[in-house]
């Protein structure tokens, strides 16, 4: 069970109605920039913060799992990962975002070993799943799990197979699928790149490595942020096969962040939550979540308020610059619902058992974004 703290939070019931703040909120402990009095800035068409039950047994709460978005059926799915009792898992599960029910995947193949760090691709149906840790061993296995039968097959793959690792980046693109980055005993900085109908390794050098680091693929082009001392974005281009570093302006989440989450979102990036050692971040607690806009390559904050049923202003805090600010997250699954124009946040920390989800309705943000850009580019026309 969650840690109640709150004073308001009715007792934790599985089974009966759901009271205004809904069973398995857990309420943070009173932060220090809580006690100044800080006026909030009123900001119009704001992100709303709310906190929602799924509809349906959930999986167990957990850190250092796979998670992928799957948007044309539009369902996530989880597999893999590490307990808050740092129990190793190897259960499969997915996410009907138009339901709001998991379902677990029935995978026939007991020899899969529990792990965490593991990454993976959605290439139709099938779940491809490279790398991880156990106890005792870095692990560089692929294997691929049909969504639909669970079935797991092996791929016998040619060429310079990557090395065992764990928190790389993984994606997929046209018929390829990169391993970059990660770590065994140290930060690698290796890439390689499999033809899917080949089934051949290519190695690609970038002399660069970001253990923890957040990625998104847009279009072509797979953005990746975090674990580094060197501010932007190191961008990856498929179709040259060529990384570079991408410059940004705006207020920018430290480069030095980790296991945080990047979500497309229309023409923009959100990142969300992570961990960093930046003193100038001030309390840890409470982080924003940060918009950045991929054709002006500028950073902001992403505009928040509670919705003062299931969260309220003391669930969050605000900071120097009125904004308002909510419990951080790390090691999340964190996703876009096109259809209903919200961002779904969940497992990670805190790792509440049994799990919700921070919600942001992003409907109104998202068109103030629009309009505001829109507008600029009239006036400097």
């Amino acid at each position: 069970m969650g840690a109640f703290t709150s004073e308001d939070i009715q007792a934790y019931q599985a089974h009966y109605a759901m009271p205004k703040r809904p069973p398995g909120y857990q309420s943070i402990r009173t932060s220090k920039k809580n006690t100044i009095s800080i006026q909030q800035a009123v900001r119009k068409n704001a992100g709303v913060w709310c906190i929602r039950n799924f509809d349906s047994l959930t999986p167990s709460p957990r850190t250092g799992h796979c998670s992928v978005f799957g948007p044309q059926f539009n369902y996530v799915v989880v597999c893999y990962g590490n307990t808050p009792t740092e129990q190793l898992l190897n259960d499969f599960w997915y996410l009907d975002l138009n339901s709001n029910k998991w379902t677990q995947i029935n995978v026939q193949d007991a020899d899969l070993q529990p792990r965490t760090g593991a990454r993976a691709v959605l290439i139709g149906i099938d779940l491809w799943i490279f790398g991880g840790t156990t106890e005792t061993a870095f692990l560089n296995d692929l294997h691929v799990v049909n969504l639909q039968t669970g079935a797991v097959t092996r791929p016998q793959t040619t060429g310079d197979a990557p090395t065992a690792r764990t928190n790389h980046i993984m994606a997929y693109n046209k018929g390829k699928i990169i391993v970059y980055s990660g770590s065994d005993v140290t930060v690698l900085s290796d890439m390689y790149i499999l033809d899917v109908e080949s089934l051949h390794w290519t190695q690609v050098n970038l002399n660069v490595g970001r253990s923890g680091a957040c990625s998104a693929m847009i279009d072509n082009k797979l953005y990746i942020y975090g674990a580094s001392q060197t501010p932007g974005f190191l961008v990856f281009d498929f179709q040259p096969n060529d990384g570079y570093i991408q410059k940004v302006s705006g207020t920018c989440p430290p480069s030095t962040v980790t296991n945080a989450t990047l979500v497309p979102f229309d023409n923009y990036l959100l990142l969300i939550g992570g961990e960093t050692r930046d003193d100038t971040q001030g309390d840890s607690q409470f982080a924003p979540i940060y918009v950045y806009d991929i054709e002006k390559s500028h950073w902001d904050i992403f505009n928040i308020q509670p919705d003062n049923v299931t969260t309220l202003q003391h669930d969050g805090t605000v900071d120097k610059n009125g904004n308002f600010i909510i419990p951080t997250t790390s090691q999340s699954t964190s996703v876009y619902n096109a259809i209903t124009r919200e961002i779904s946040i969940f497992l990670g920390t805190p790792g509440l058992n049994p799990p919700n989800q921070y919600v942001i309705v992003a409907a109104n943000a998202l068109s103030s974004l629009h309009m505001q850009k829109d507008l600029l580019s009239m006036l400097y026309r």
